[in-house]
């Protein structure tokens, strides 16, 4: 049996406040790698990816969630096994991707924006990468206000708990 994760939701409640602008950029291949927070208790950000590229092969050493902010893509994860599952995203939709196990995410739309989220220390494998990768200015965007920010927030917390009234 594979161990291979599937789509899901996860609680990005404390979260929904960070905007693009207030992230130091990196210049990927496929797009750019937002970094707005990474210690040794949590790192999160987004991954931009340019339309229909698709990141290189990555892991982690902690779980990963990754929610579709913008667009839509698709996630090929592979287990242990060498067991390969594609997990398709449009907004709003969250992965979780266990430890140690690989994956590629490709952008299935003309925008494909990700926030990502890891519990735990991978400040570590963040500090590598910036240090591989050349810092470059965020893609301007309108600011949202916190008016909207808050709307898609309670819009987010009602369609989840929509489905329990069932």
């Amino acid at each position: 049996m594979s161990d291979l994760p599937t789509a899901m939701d996860d609680e990005f409640d404390d979260l929904f406040l960070i905007e693009l602008e207030d992230c130091d950029a990196y210049k990927l291949p496929e797009g750019i790698l937002y970094i707005a927070r990474s210690d040794t208790f949590m790192s999160m950000g987004f991954i931009e990816i340019d339309a229909k590229k698709e990141s290189a092969k990555k892991s982690s050493p902690m779980a990963g969630y990754f929610k579709q902010s913008e667009g839509s893509s698709s996630f090929r994860i592979f287990d242990k096994n060498g067991t390969i599952k594609e997990i398709n995203l449009k907004k709003g939709d969250v992965v979780k991707i266990d430890a140690n196990h690989d994956y590629i995410i490709k952008s299935t739309a003309n925008e494909c924006i990700i926030f990502w989220k890891f519990n735990g220390d991978v400040s570590e494998m963040i500090e590598n990468m910036k240090k591989q990768l050349e810092k470059t200015a965020p893609r301007t965007r309108p600011k949202s206000s916190y008016k909207e920010l808050y709307q898609q927030h309670i819009e987010a917390r009602k369609s989840f708990f929509d489905r329990f009234k069932k």
